[in-house]
């Protein structure tokens, strides 16, 4: 059966983490006890093993003419197999996989579904979105075949799912597992948990708590019983600590308080370049220490849980600890990209922002803005937008290699920066939660616009008398972003416009607000419209 194939090609991800190799998927390849097509050149291939845990091994292999292309291979429990082995392939998925959406499809498998595009897709990500939490982690797959049909993309996806890492190696690795009490109505947030941890080591998570101290929700019912009012839920047994503890901090919330579980990445490479020589990076440049005393700023998370309204959300956001403006920083840039790009970069922005060693420009009338000076200022708001997210581990949805095109001044697509100023002088940012409670619906349906603008964000930071506020959202969706109350200048795209919708009176007040409230009103005064 080899003899008539000349090249081999082994998907990177095939390694011995998950317990194959090149070897052992030719050997099952060669003897599978079944084998199906599923299209022309799509077939899945079976083979029984003699390991008793690892005993059946599923494979997703491209065949074309004289060569062979690996494109997945999993081990199998023995109770997901079927002799329709498109069968199996769902119930796997089933099983350890994620939810994904394809146009209009979604589930944990999607079996087939149909795109139009006006550029052909280059990487997976242009095709499917994972849904649920961005820190997921999982590993791909979508195969399709595209024609070009009146000036757009025709784009088939076939057989295409995401399977999620840590339920796949916590069956892989024959994980310890226990099962331990959680509060009831939290019974969600552990399993959310549950899909982003490392099932083989501990990873960290840091919690983010109420901004202001009240009883707790114990002390107001006078709660002695803790196991009265859970739920069970199944762990690795190595987070029994973490979680039990994660359980006491639940049971000292307030009623009607919330608290954000967010996993701490020990950072190895450069997020730009990928380099491992990593340094600090002052995400509030020393150079602007001239211009500002030293301030300690504690971050707040502006995230609606449930039904909770915009007013509600800004009474009980969660905070993490205070920190130096001045020793503001991120870990995960390497030297080069410290010293070179991005230390040319602050050179520019300064020399755009300051009228001297002292003092910033007043006003946007007084930066005389041109193509080249919007062109540094919105370089140097996403970056510092994307580091501020990243130190938060927040890291927003974003197209592929936007970090690599960073480098070169590349700024991402669907991307809008806005400048607007204010009588405030402060410095300071906002990382809000969704575009969600930005929409405003005029034809469109309210379910398909809350479908389609989950995967959009906006952050907003201010330096000075300036507000900057960023937003991302998809243009196929076909929603527009206009700015609401207070007036703000496009500055990317070039050449391009917002609309503004003025109301006067709100606006008159709005510039009295004397505290951190503005910018968290600016960033949510961003009006999305169907």
């Amino acid at each position: 059966m080899t003899t008539s194939y000349k090249k081999y090609f082994f998907n990177p991800y095939l390694t011995d983490t998950h317990k194959v190799n090149e070897e052992t998927i030719l050997k099952a390849f060669n003897t599978a006890d079944y084998q199906q097509k599923i299209n022309d050149n799509f077939f899945l291939y079976f083979k029984q093993c003699a390991d008793p845990h690892l005993r059946y091994l599923l494979l997703g292999v491209f065949i074309d003419k004289d060569e062979i292309s690996f494109a997945f291979a999993f081990w199998v429990p023995s109770n997901l197999f079927s002799e329709d082995l498109l069968i199996t392939l769902i119930n796997f998925t089933t099983q350890f996989g994620c939810e994904i959406q394809i146009g209009n499809e979604k589930g944990s498998f999607v079996e087939k579904a149909t795109l139009f595009k006006s550029t052909p897709p280059r990487e997976p990500a242009d095709m499917m979105e994972i849904l649920g939490s961005i820190y997921i982690d999982c590993v791909s797959f979508i195969f399709h075949s595209t024609n070009h049909i009146g000036g757009q993309f025709e784009i088939t996806c076939y057989c295409s799912f995401a399977i999620s890492i840590s339920k796949y190696f916590a069956w892989l690795y024959a994980v310890p597992m226990i099962t331990i009490p959680v509060r009831t109505g939290w019974e969600n947030l552990f399993s959310e948990l549950l899909k982003i941890v490392d099932p083989l080591k501990r990873t960290p998570f840091k919690i983010l708590t109420p901004k202001v101290e009240k009883k707790s929700f114990a002390e107001e019912n006078n709660v002695n019983d803790t196991i009265a009012s859970s739920s069970q839920i199944i762990i690795p047994a190595i987070y029994e600590k973490p979680f039990a503890y994660l359980n006491e901090r639940i049971l000292n919330l307030s009623e009607g308080e919330k608290i954000l579980v967010l996993p701490v990445a020990h950072p190895s490479k450069c997020i730009f370049c990928d380099s491992n020589d990593l340094s600090k990076e002052h995400i509030f440049p020393q150079w602007l220490r001239n211009f500002f005393k030293e301030k300690f700023i504690q971050p707040t998370l502006l995230s609606k849980f449930g039904d909770e309204d915009f007013q509600s959300s800004l009474l009980t956001g969660v905070s993490d600890k205070p920190e130096s403006s001045y020793g503001f920083v991120n870990h995960q840039v390497c030297k080069a990209c410290n010293s070179n790009w991005m230390s040319t970069l602050e050179s520019r922005v300064k020399d755009v922002l300051s009228q001297d060693d002292k003092h910033l420009h007043n006003s946007i009338d007084d930066l005389k803005l041109s193509l080249d000076k919007n062109s540094i200022l919105s370089h140097w708001v996403i970056v510092k937008v994307l580091l501020l997210s990243i130190k938060q581990n927040m890291v927003p949805l974003l197209p592929e290699n936007t970090f690599e095109n960073l480098v070169k001044g590349v700024l991402p697509k669907d991307v809008i920066i806005e400048i607007a100023e204010c009588k405030q002088y402060d410095i300071n940012f906002i990382l809000g939660d969704s575009l969600v409670d930005h929409l405003r619906l005029t034809n469109l349906a309210k379910e398909k616009a809350l479908e389609l603008i989950e995967s959009g964000w906006c952050y907003s930071l201010q330096i000075g008398h300036f507000l900057f506020r960023v937003s991302y959202l998809k243009e196929n969706l076909c929603l527009s972003r206009k700015a609401s109350v207070i007036s703000t200048t496009v500055i990317f795209p070039p050449a391009s416009n917002i609309i503004n919708l003025e109301y006067p009176e709100i606006y008159k007040e709005w510039m009295e607000i004397k505290n951190h409230t503005l910018l968290y009103l600016f960033n949510f005064s961003l009006v999305v419209d169907g």
